[in-house]
């Protein structure tokens, strides 16, 4: 089971995107970016863990003077895995958030690469992310339809 670490005031998702060398989904689950994605890598996490790290996440209004948010650990498509400082940030209004509580919109600043910017959302099981750094942008997404913990970075 994955869980939180407490490092220097900030929490941190450990070992969270396991490696999957062969994730061949069936084609009607299968994310339709598949058809357009020729060079990806496939990740394995659990999304419960990933919604836990990210329930501690500031409002990114108030954190940004202390730089303190959630250490959040997100794959990259060449396998790698890069840290990230994230913050909540309520794109959406007062109202409509109350209407859909289960819908999140983070953004965050890279750690191993300082020039990278995070933006990604969670909501419903399922963990999306874009990500725009010095070596290019590049995307998180669940692999097929259902939450079931199965991701691909491209």
């Amino acid at each position: 089971m994955l869980g939180a670490l407490i490092v220097a005031g900030q929490a941190t998702l450990a070992q969270s995107w396991t490696p999957a060398l062969a994730i061949d989904p069936p084609a009607k689950e299968a994310s339709p970016v598949l058809r357009w994605v020729r060079e990806y890598s496939a990740f394995r996490a659990d999304p419960r863990d990933i919604q836990t790290a990210l329930a501690d996440a500031p409002q990114e209004i108030t954190a940004i003077p202390n730089m303190h948010g959630v250490t959040l650990q997100l794959p990259t498509p060449d396998g790698r895995i890069q840290r990230f400082v994230v913050w909540e940030n309520n794109l959406l209004g007062p109202q409509v958030q109350a209407q859909i509580p289960f819908f999140r919109t983070y953004s965050g600043q890279g750690i191993d690469d300082p020039h990278a910017v995070l933006r990604a959302e969670f909501g419903n099981g399922r963990f999306t992310a874009m990500v725009l750094g010095s070596e290019g942008t590049f995307f998180i997404e669940p692999l097929t339809k259902s939450a079931d913990g199965q991701f691909f970075a491209y």
